[in-house]
């Protein structure tokens, strides 16, 4: 499995796993191939795919550079968290750090983290939300795609 945070993108062979928070979705994709087919279908559709990785965009055509963060992906350093109000004591395990607010969400630091099981607890790396700077080297369009 590669795990992916997503925007633009029709999940077909790809599971979503949760609601989309402002259009971006963390995916679990069965490889390679069918995160590349979801990314044409979408294409077709006429919607502007956008991918990231805890490490930053991610290019569809770098995909397989890519390969161990996506089989593997790590949270590192301090991230934006939506925090699943049911499990909130689960982030303890892997957290060195963290502050929560009132909407539920948290900025949480962590040494090293595994994101699947983060997300599979319910929590969300809001990671898009550090992408800014990034995006706005990429110009315009990219952070119209992103949604930012």
């Amino acid at each position: 499995m590669i795990y992916v945070a997503a925007r633009g993108v029709v999940a077909v062979e790809c599971r979503a796993l949760h609601e989309p928070i402002n259009g971006w979705v963390w995916l679990e994709c069965p490889g390679v191939s069918g995160l590349l087919r979801d990314v044409v279908y979408s294409l077709r559709l006429g919607k502007t795919p956008v991918l990231m990785t805890p490490s930053g965009l991610l290019d569809p055509l770098r995909v397989e550079e890519c390969l161990g963060e996506l089989e593997k992906p790590v949270l590192r350093g301090c991230v934006e968290l939506a925090i699943n109000p049911r499990n909130p004591g689960a982030l303890f395990e892997y957290a060195v750090k963290a502050v929560f607010r009132r909407n539920g969400s948290a900025t949480v630091c962590f040494e090293e983290a595994p994101l699947d099981v983060i997300v599979k607890q319910g929590h969300v790396p809001l990671i898009w939300l550090m992408a800014r700077p990034q995006l706005r080297a990429h110009g315009h369009a990219a952070r119209v795609a992103a949604g930012l």
